[in-house]
């Protein structure tokens, strides 16, 4: 299925550097920055003064269209918005958000995203390309088990990476035990 069949595609407000206040404001700005890894991270957001009709609800997948290709899904209740650099996508039809975003973050769609890039400097996709990436036609129940099968891959990844890094930090440490002895 086509992702326009799934989902409403709405482009991000835009906003200029006047509108970001900090510590002001009534709305929390969600910038490209905040996306690593498919998570968003909340606790450094802005603040903007907003009144439009584009805030996020929770369940939308924010995709960076520019620069690097990278969706999370939006899981705050508190009013947030997304900036122009974002595509927001809202399931409309039988199609988990977690599904939508791993989907959007795997090499296969990256690999299709670089073919259809229009420039050679900085990346881009347009809504229309978006919008006709075909999607696995699966039930919500295997979607379902594909999340629970995906976030253990993550979650394991993620265990890789820790075991690595303190390793690195043990490694380290004999070389500075060692360093100390000689001096």
């Amino acid at each position: 299925m086509k992702v326009e069949a799934l989902v409403q595609i709405e482009v991000g407000q835009t906003f200029s550097s006047k509108d970001v206040l900090g510590s002001g404001g009534n709305v929390h700005l969600i910038e490209p920055r905040l996306v690593d890894a498919g998570v968003i991270n909340y606790a450094d957001t802005k603040r903007v003064q907003y009144s439009g009709k584009k805030i996020l609800q929770r369940g939308d997948v924010l995709f960076v269209s520019r620069g690097r290709f990278e969706a999370a899904v939006f899981e705050s209740d508190t009013p947030s918005v997304a900036t122009n650099a974002f595509f927001v996508l809202r399931p409309i039809e039988s199609i988990r958000s977690e599904f939508l975003c791993a989907f959007l973050n795997s090499q296969n769609v990256h690999q299709i995203l670089r073919r259809t890039n229009h420039s050679t400097t900085a990346k881009f996709i347009t809504k229309d390309e978006l919008s006709k990436l075909e999607l696995p036609d699966l039930s919500l129940a295997q979607q379902d088990e594909f999340i629970e099968t995906h976030s253990l891959i993550q979650k394991t990844e993620q265990l890789l990476a820790q075991k690595s890094q303190i390793l690195k930090n043990i490694r380290e440490g004999l070389f500075s035990q060692i360093q100390g002895e000689l001096v």
